[in-house]
C-alpha cells in the first residue's frame, strides 16, 4: 500500500496515487507543492519504487543539491540511490 503522505525532512508531502498514463510517467514531485504522485496503473511494487525515486528527489530539493547539480547528475543519483536502497526499502 502506498501511504497518503509522508514526511521528509520534517516537511509533510501529499501522495496522490493518479493515472499518469497520458502522461508517459511513474511518477513525479513537486516541492513547492508538497505533492508526490505516483502512476496508479503501474503494479504496487513499481509504485514503491517510484515512490523512493521521488522522495529521493524531494530529500536532495530540500537539501539543496538539486539546485548545484545539472538535472542530468541529479537524475543519475536518484536512480543510483534507488537501485541501492530498493531491495531494502520496497520489499519485505
Amino acid at each position: 500500500m502506498i501511504p497518503k503522505s509522508i514526511i521528509i525532512f520534517g516537511i509533510k508531502f501529499k501522495v496522490e496515487v493518479v493515472n499518469l498514463v497520458s502522461e508517459g510517467i511513474s511518477g513525479d514531485s513537486h516541492l513547492g507543492k508538497r505533492l508526490i504522485r505516483i502512476n496508479s496503473k503501474d503494479k504496487i511494487d513499481e509504485q514503491r519504487s517510484t515512490l523512493l525515486h521521488e522522495v529521493l528527489h524531494m530529500a536532495l530539493g530540500i537539501g539543496g543539491i538539486e539546485a548545484v547539480l545539472p538535472p542530468d547528475t541529479e537524475e543519475a543519483i536518484v536512480v543510483c540511490l534507488e537501485n541501492a536502497l530498493h531491495q531494502l526499502v520496497v520489499f519485505k
